[in-house]
């Protein structure tokens, strides 16, 4: 199974990184300052997207300061891309390490 993400400064979240450390899903949606996700399936959450670099390095902090790290617990998606071209996404399983 995969969920819709977004590369226009889009962020994906692992719920097993949230569990693990505490996280509602709600605290999420405040940090994110909207009432739902783009999309989430049963392991991961997809933001997005962003207005601008700015604003995705804001979430970033934001996921940050609850104790989130930054590519095991989540990433933030930036290409140039054309309209017409979607993206989704799946987890394969636990951060390696």
């Amino acid at each position: 199974m995969s969920i819709e993400v977004t590369f226009s400064y889009g962020i994906v979240i692992r719920k097993s990184a949230l569990a693990a450390r505490g996280i509602t899903r709600a605290r999420v949606l405040e940090v994110f300052e909207t009432d739902r996700p783009l999309a989430e399936d049963r392991k991961l959450l997809s933001f997005g997207p962003s207005f601008g670099g700015e604003a995705c390095n804001e979430f970033v902090r934001r996921l940050e300061s609850l104790g989130l790290v930054y590519v095991d617990d989540f990433f933030d998606l930036t290409l140039s891309h054309p309209s017409w071209l979607g993206f989704s996404a799946s987890c394969d399983g636990s951060p390696k390490g």
